[in-house]
């Protein structure tokens, strides 16, 4: 049981970090071409 639990949640972290991965790579191609200034928080 823990170990399909454990499964569960790396499966989840992999999509976070391919979900973390494309807004950092927009948010680097929205400060390349300066129009940050829409969110500074």
């Amino acid at each position: 049981m823990l170990q399909q639990h454990r499964q569960n949640i790396v499966k989840q972290m992999d999509v976070l970090n391919c979900s973390l991965g494309t807004i950092d790579y927009k948010l680097d191609h929205y400060n390349e071409i300066g129009i940050f200034h829409i969110d500074t928080r």
